[in-house]
């Protein structure tokens, strides 16, 4: 994780330079956050490698908690990615590996948050949505997932379902028919009538 977050630090601090205020802000990890405070939450886009088995997957659910505090013109930040499990061997958790995009795209949403909570700043700038490079099949199981299992997963329905559905990559409700499609078939059904009409009198 240490090389992981040396490129969540360099981004972060590449990204908060260009905001226009004297504060300095840094930005660490801490396994041990927990849900409270001023926090940020997003779901994110990673893979992961099982240790124990070598089996590997993704997923485009991948909590990542931040917590953000000003004081005295310093700011922190604190992170923290929550682990998923072997769905076969079921061994330790296992870290998430981030793609860069994905890392660019989550640390410009949260500096979107700290100019809007802590500078008070009209952004305009709308919230930027993960990329997610590999078809994804079947439920988030809740029973694999360290958030859900700590219960910090906002997105957790009651009950044994799975606590994220796996976004659908088409859509399945039928289109509705064209309106030039309706005018097509009546001009049609006029020519014809026309046509039999001219031919067979």
């Amino acid at each position: 994780m240490s090389l992981c977050m040396d490129i969540w630090k360099s981004v972060f601090q590449e990204k908060i330079s260009v905001v226009s205020h004297k504060d300095s802000w840094n930005l660490m990890c801490n396994t041990s956050l927990e849900p409270s405070g001023e926090q940020y939450r997003q779901h994110i886009f990673a893979r992961f490698s099982c240790r124990s088995c070598g089996r590997s997957w993704a997923s485009a659910q991948v909590l990542v908690l931040f917590h953000m505090k000003l004081k005295s013109r310093r700011g922190t930040v604190k992170m923290r990615p929550f682990k998923q499990r072997c769905k076969f061997c079921r061994a330790g958790f296992e870290e998430p590996e981030f793609e860069l995009a994905n890392v660019e795209i989550a640390l410009n949403n949260l500096i979107l948050r700290i100019r809007q909570q802590f500078y008070g700043e009209d952004v305009e700038d709308e919230i930027q949505a993960v990329v997610v490079d590999v078809g994804l099949q079947g439920p988030h199981e809740s029973s694999l997932c360290e958030a859900c299992q700590r219960g910090v997963c906002h997105r957790r329905p009651s009950g044994r379902k799975p606590c994220i559905e796996t976004p659908t990559l088409r859509s399945e409700v039928p289109p509705k028919a064209l309106p030039c499609s309706y005018c097509f078939i009546v001009l049609f059904v006029v020519c014809l009538i026309l046509y039999v009409q001219y031919f067979f009198p």
